[in-house]
């Protein structure tokens, strides 16, 4: 599980709530909060307590065993303060041991949501059907294999239901599954000729990319990206801003979508239905001639083009396409 993960997980107001009725049901009322502790160790004892069984959970013990009980968030921050106000661990002797099964499987149920891949079940529930093309419909449009079993997709449901609230505002979350070709051997799959859409600009100069003699950058264009499903937003961040400020206003949480991942998701939502993705505007992408000098992509009359030159697309919108890291590996 990744760090970002980790740091996602958290419980949230719902289940403090319950937590403090369950208190209630069983008579451990305001008066015992008032009194003043001298230690704090109770909350640690309480999240030790429900951690136990959780743990008993095999298919989340691995997981599980990566948060430390003091770090178990706002459910620890919570039972902290009650305790300032007096509760004691005697109090939670009151309760009945399937109570505390009932605490934990609302833990569980959140623990889920933040630290557990999201299902293709999962998605197409939330998701919009047009913002998804699975595996199989990837290996149909461009006639290739898929590995075999099933296909992670390594997001949370947190992220997918993040995605989805901000393409009810003005966002383009897509989740695309992707193959891993590098940017090259797309070049050669696709050519150049206009008359057989998708294709890589054929103007002249348009394979400046391919010839470039930096090592470096011979080495992003031939990299590969690994295979599997990414969710990229087709709404440009960072509407005219340096590349720095652009990656600011992403967060930790996304980046500049890979050039070799972006071209084949264009290319595959133009193969599903001919949506021309970005006709309108140029995503500045991680390839870089030299530090702080990134390679910006853009659609021109005769394809899917390349440039460092800004004045190559004047009448386009100068923007980026941001990927959301993946959350497993």
């Amino acid at each position: 599980m990744s760090t970002s993960s980790q740091g996602l997980w958290t419980i949230n107001l719902f289940q403090i709530v319950e937590l403090l009725k369950t208190f209630e049901r069983h008579g451990i009322e305001f008066q015992h909060w008032r009194k003043v502790r001298s230690d704090n160790n109770f909350a640690f004892k309480v999240v030790d307590i429900i951690r136990q069984h959780l743990l008993a959970n095999e298919s989340v013990k691995s997981s599980l065993d990566m948060f430390p009980s003091m770090e178990f968030g706002q459910l620890g921050a919570t039972l902290a303060a009650l305790e300032k106000l007096g509760l004691e661990l005697e109090d939670l002797q009151k309760i009945r041991e399937e109570d505390i099964r009932v605490i934990a499987g609302q833990i569980q149920e959140q623990f889920d949501r933040f630290a557990k891949p999201v299902t293709m079940k999962q998605v197409v529930k939330l998701f919009d059907k047009d913002k998804i093309i699975n595996g199989k419909k990837a290996a149909e449009l461009w006639e290739r294999d898929l590995p075999k079993g099933r296909i992670p997709i390594n997001y949370t449901i947190r992220t997918i239901e993040s995605c989805v609230n901000g393409n009810r505002i003005d966002s383009d979350w897509r989740l695309i599954y992707i193959f891993n070709w590098s940017l090259r051997e797309l070049r050669k799959m696709l050519g150049n000729d206009p008359r057989n859409p998708p294709n890589f600009d054929n103007s002249e100069k348009a394979d400046w990319w391919l010839k470039t003699g930096d090592r470096v950058f011979k080495q992003d264009i031939n990299k590969k990206p690994q295979a599997g499903y990414y969710l990229i937003n087709f709404k440009p961040e960072g509407i005219n801003c340096d590349f720095c400020m652009q990656s600011r206003l992403m967060g930790d949480w996304a980046e500049h979508c890979d050039a070799a991942v972006f071209a084949q998701a264009i290319f595959t939502t133009f193969k599903l239905n001919g949506e021309k993705i970005f006709e309108k505007w140029v995503h500045w992408c991680d390839l870089a001639l030299k530090p702080g000098n990134h390679v910006a992509m853009w659609l021109s009359d005769t394809g899917l083009a390349f440039t460092s030159n800004m004045i190559d697309f004047p009448q386009k919108t100068l923007g980026a396409a941001a990927c959301w890291k993946w959350e497993f590996n």
